[in-house]
């Protein structure tokens, strides 16, 4: 395998771990604040979804 290839095999498993590390993240909160979101979402209407308070997970993960 070519040095460059290598590099970049690790890069993208990097990123990958990274990924799924926030999403990890952002289950735990969900369960520690009362479960899954999106059982917690199901009783909004479609306009409460876009409130601050409704799901504000997709914010606090890291990019």
């Amino acid at each position: 395998m070519h040095p460059d290839h290598k590099a970049k095999g690790i890069a993208e498993v990097r990123s990958h771990k990274s990924e799924v590390r926030s999403q990890t993240l952002a289950l735990l909160d969900a369960v520690a604040h009362g479960g899954n979101p999106q059982d917690r979402n199901g009783a909004f209407s479609v306009g409460e979804l876009n409130s601050p308070r409704v799901a504000p997970l997709h914010r606090l993960q890291r990019v």
